[in-house]
């Protein structure tokens, strides 16, 4: 190609030789800057089987808010992503501007794994239900959109100690590590089965999902660990997995569990004596006053609008969100 040729258009194919007027041609959608429409946005995995944890995914988005994510970016499957309760959850967010839900029939078309490898035997064929797939998506959607780009599951929030938001966070950490693509964050599981009853807001007890700022008891990190969770640099990253990136301009720094670590609230296989086992945490309730404003706020604005709706909705609306 000539140097003084700059191209606006290609085409892909295997082949030395013949034709080339047939092939499919694709337009060069980077060939120049366009400025972001957001610093930080966030990709979740897919939600699936029947998703009804409606309080702690309002919990998630308003912290993130909080944290400085302009944009959310949800996926959801075909069949039995989530509950009518969550559902009027993203649609607020659609309308607010904060969420974008992206379908993904993938279960339309494979036979989809709940684990993160698929079976050997063939009755699945492509694990945890294409996460992988939709983290990249979500990557190639928001490279040219965002600064920064923050991949993890619904329960997982990247939590700082040292600073108050993502922004100012990020401030001290590219000064220190400019040549970083990557900042991985330790996984901290906060198991929902051990919590601080003394947190309680009797708005939130009728409304379906955990309420994190319950779970202040976390789990001591395992021995070498490895599912870590990612921030990264939007534009200097080309393919990434689910715990690291795989084809990136820059290298990968794992950041120290002092400046933040990615909190992760779930359901865990044994009970546990906090006591004993947990060590207790409480950095979440930094954030307690404008966050439990803020809920309040996102349960009042979906209760009146489930409320203004046809007679049919009436049946659960009253029991999912009760005045």
């Amino acid at each position: 190609m000539p140097e003084d040729c700059k191209p606006k258009y290609l085409s892909v194919h295997w082949s030395l030789e013949g034709k080339i007027d047939q092939l499919p041609v694709f337009e060069i959608k980077n060939l120049r800057q366009v400025p972001l429409d957001a610093n930080f946005s966030i990709c979740m995995s897919a939600l699936y089987g029947s998703y009804s944890n409606a309080l702690q995914l309002i919990q998630t988005i308003e912290m993130y808010k909080l944290l400085g994510a302009q944009k959310v970016m949800i996926y959801t499957l075909h069949h039995n992503c989530c509950s009518e309760a969550v559902e009027e959850v993203l649609q607020h967010y659609i309308k607010e501007r904060t969420l974008e839900v992206i379908r993904w029939p993938i279960d339309l078309y494979f036979h989809v794994s709940q684990r993160w490898k698929h079976s050997s035997s063939g009755a699945t064929n492509i694990g945890y239900y294409g996460q992988v797939a939709a983290l990249n998506d979500c990557l190639y959607r928001n490279m040219y959109r965002t600064r920064f780009l923050l991949l993890n599951d619904i329960d997982e929030i990247i939590l700082p100690f040292k600073h108050k938001d993502w922004h100012s966070m990020m401030e001290v950490l590219q000064e220190q590590y400019p040549s970083a693509a990557t900042f991985l964050f330790e996984n901290h599981v906060f198991p929902i089965t051990v919590l601080d009853s003394t947190v309680s807001m009797p708005s939130w007890d009728k409304i379906p999902g955990v309420n994190m700022l319950q779970c202040v008891y976390r789990k001591p990190k395992a021995e070498n660990s490895r599912n870590h969770k990612m921030l990264i640099i939007a534009r200097k990253v080309t393919r990434v997995s689910i715990h690291t990136v795989l084809i990136a301009s820059g290298g990968s720094h794992l950041v120290s569990s002092d400046i933040a670590i990615l909190r992760h609230c779930k359901k865990t296989p044994q009970p546990l004596r906090p006591e004993e086992q947990l060590i207790r945490d409480t950095t979440i309730w930094r954030y307690k006053e404008p966050l439990t404003q803020n809920v309040n706020k996102t349960i009042d604005i979906i209760t009146k609008l489930i409320k203004d709706k046809d007679d049919d909705m009436c049946h659960w609306a009253d029991l999912l969100f009760p005045v």
